[in-house]
């Protein structure tokens, strides 16, 4: 059973109450930062829990034993605290997050709710949603290597060793057309072939990245399209770099990126519809060999 302390206790029995929810995140790089629903700041121990975020909270789900519960917090995107660049680059990938109980009038008189993890965070424009977990959901989470017929490794990483700052998997340019959120093309030095950079990403100069969904090529110009609107406005004139993307396949492992060596995946692992076949006579697949 949860146990009160008697300040908050007592500031309940009022019939008045000025509370207000207070968010904690502690990120992956020892980042911290504080948030509040509340209309005015709040500094709490030395931390100053910011309501220019916007931030809110929904409905919270809490269960019994090892059940994962958990609730979202929304909040608006900015310069002063949670940014696009950050969240693309993962510093707040599985940040823990505290939830208090406030009173706003006396900051002495708070109450710990809940403590869980940021799990997926979906970005719009100008906000962000992301969901918090409880931590029962850290038992659900897959340990050790998953065998599938995919590469498990992330393209440039230590596990699969590809230099991306190679000029074969690096380019950057001057956007000269834009429609000024999804689409924009940039002339590059090198010709690259249609598809090149598709599923890789592109930087920007105020330090966010996005994923790319469409790379066609004319001439040396390419034509880029994004999964996603840019967080920025894109104008002609910035100055970007595109990165290659890999679709985990062994074959592109092999011709684009010369990495067989390191794929880490299992591409001759028997799939679903292998497993449910059966032997015919005469049928030159089912001779007991391997599958190469």
């Amino acid at each position: 059973m949860r146990q009160f302390p008697q300040n908050f206790t007592d500031h309940l029995a009022t019939g008045a109450t000025t509370l207000c929810r207070c968010w904690k995140l502690v990120g992956n790089q020892g980042k911290t930062l504080g948030f509040t629903d509340h209309d005015r700041d709040l500094t709490i121990n030395g931390l100053i829990y910011s309501a220019k975020s916007g931030m809110e909270g929904a409905e919270v789900e809490t269960q019994l034993g090892l059940a994962i519960g958990g609730t979202e917090i929304s909040g608006a995107l900015n310069s002063d605290a949670l940014t696009d660049a950050q969240i693309s680059s993962g510093i707040w990938d599985s940040a823990t997050v505290e939830t208090w109980l406030v009173n706003w009038a006396d900051v002495t008189t708070l109450i710990l709710l809940d403590i869980g993890q940021i799990g997926e965070i979906r970005r719009s424009d100008y906000g962000f949603t992301a969901e918090m977990r409880g931590l029962a959901s850290r038992f659900d989470e897959d340990r050790g290597r998953i065998f599938q017929s995919g590469c498990n490794a992330d393209l440039g990483d230590t596990r699969c060793g590809t230099n991306l700052e190679l000029p074969t998997y690096k380019a950057t340019g001057t956007i000269t057309k834009t429609d000024g959120r999804l689409t924009f093309d940039v002339p590059l030095v090198s010709a690259y072939a249609n598809g090149w950079f598709e599923g890789g990403s592109v930087n920007f100069s105020t330090g966010s990245a996005i994923e790319i969904r469409q790379h066609r090529v004319n001439g040396l110009v390419a034509s880029i399209v994004l999964w996603r609107p840019a967080p920025a406005t894109i104008n002609s004139g910035d100055s970007i770099t595109l990165r290659a993307g890999c679709d985990k396949r062994l074959d592109t492992c092999r011709a684009k990126f010369s990495n067989a060596l390191n794929f880490r995946g299992c591409p001759f692992i028997p799939s679903t519809d292998f497993i449910l076949t059966y032997g015919k006579a005469g049928d030159s697949s089912q001779t007991g060999g391997t599958l190469l």
